[in-house]
């Protein structure tokens, strides 16, 4: 196996594997009604951009590779749903972050008020 073909199938892998876990947090952390409620909508922020994430990757890459290539360049960028996938990969980005923040907030919050 070439080692372009290698990474391919490694990165979907990842991306399986990380679709799997992130179902997983989804159950046992965001509808977990133990947790309080900063931080079950905080960890559905950072999940679901993750979601997002994972999607976006898996699109642009098979969006680049029916052009012919693993790396987003030349006419693959050109493409609409390749344009889509890029910002809503940002988005996702931007997601996490503010998540995280509204996790480290609401911890902030929870310790002040006690």
């Amino acid at each position: 196996m070439v080692f372009w073909e290698a990474l391919i199938v490694g990165n979907y892998i990842l991306a399986l594997i990380g679709f799997v876990a992130n179902i997983l947090y989804f159950k046992l952390v965001v509808f977990n009604v133990s947790f309080d409620v900063y931080s079950r909508i905080a960890s559905f922020i950072i999940a679901s951009a993750t979601t997002l994430l994972i999607t976006s990757n898996v699109l642009t890459t098979s969006i680049c590779l029916s052009y012919g290539s693993y790396f987003g360049s030349g006419p693959c960028m050109e493409n609409k749903m390749f344009q889509i996938m890029s910002f809503l990969h940002s988005y996702g980005e931007i997601s996490i972050v503010s998540g995280i923040f509204i996790l480290v907030f609401g911890k902030t919050e929870n310790r002040t008020s006690s």
